[in-house]
């Protein structure tokens, strides 16, 4: 499936799996965040996203698998996050997957259209 719109609209499980390829400050890191909420979904930031979120490292990978549980947040140093709920899984996807992703290269990436 390639359609954002079609994959926002599916409940079934997915995974992402996110390969830092620069160093980004924390701050900056969570001004993307709090952007990427604010223009692709009708809700702020998680809270327990912000504080789970670290500066990115070169080489560091992070892990976001979701259900309709909810959302495990995974990444190096540091302990698990949790989002709870499908409407979070949905809203994490959407920043990727809306209108307005991070860049259109990782949309891009992400359909498998790269």
């Amino acid at each position: 499936m390639r359609d954002p719109a079609a994959i926002l609209a599916a409940a079934g499980p997915w995974l992402i799996l996110l390969r830092q390829e620069r160093a980004v400050p924390r701050a900056t890191v969570l001004q993307a965040w709090r952007l990427a909420y604010a223009e692709n979904t009708a809700q702020p930031a998680p809270a327990a996203l912000l504080s789970w979120a670290q500066a990115a490292e070169p080489g560091a990978g992070e892990e976001y698998a979701a259900s309709a549980a909810g959302v495990r947040l995974a990444g190096p140093r540091r302990q698990d996050g949790w989002l709870p709920g499908a409407a979070a899984a949905h809203d994490l996807l959407a920043t990727w997957l809306g209108p307005v992703p991070p860049t259109e290269a990782l949309k891009r990436a992400l359909l498998g259209l790269a």
